[in-house]
């Protein structure tokens, strides 16, 4: 039977492996610092930046980090990935880790666990016709998790309310 613990562990190990972001290094420690501070402590943010400025390198930083440390359930979300539905595009990002564990049986386990955060990468990546779709699945889901922080990043300011009084960072 899959666990958090099973899920957390793989996460830690693909992210601790040698990926080239380790070399890379953090777009400002400063700035990261802030970051991860907030969404330790439950804020909800979105990172705006050009292309190449370092918002999925932030992201998987900020993943191997609450996996490090247990101080949240990190889960990356690749919007560009989108096709369907949120819950599948989560189900999917789960299951890179943790094949036998979904979504369902995330939520399940997270409820007597360490809180969740939602990585959320290239917002501005999902179809124009899928955006307002995505967004009212992410409200559903945020307000099913209210204690969840989520870091949202994107290329430009979003069209749709996702991040209405969110805590702006700009790389």
């Amino acid at each position: 039977m899959p666990t958090i613990e099973n899920y957390v562990e793989a996460v830690r190990n693909y992210y601790s492996s040698e990926r080239p972001f380790g070399a890379v290094g953090v777009p400002e420690l400063e700035f990261y610092q802030r970051l991860l501070d907030a969404s330790t402590s439950g804020e909800r943010s979105i990172v705006l930046g050009p292309p190449g400025s370092g918002k999925t390198t932030m992201l998987d930083h900020l993943t191997l980090s609450f996996a490090l440390t247990g101080a949240a359930i990190p889960v990356f979300i690749p919007v560009r990935q989108y096709s369907t539905t949120l819950t599948v595009l989560i189900d999917r990002a789960i299951q890179r880790f943790t094949p036998t564990l979904d979504w369902d049986g995330m939520h399940l386990l997270a409820q007597q666990g360490p809180r969740l955060v939602f990585l959320i990468d290239a917002w501005d990546e999902a179809p124009p016709f899928f955006e307002q779709r995505i967004t009212d699945e992410l409200h559903a889901l945020l307000d099913s998790h209210p204690e969840s922080s989520v870091v949202i990043t994107s290329r430009r300011e979003l069209r749709t309310d996702v991040s209405a009084g969110w805590a702006r960072y700009i790389i």
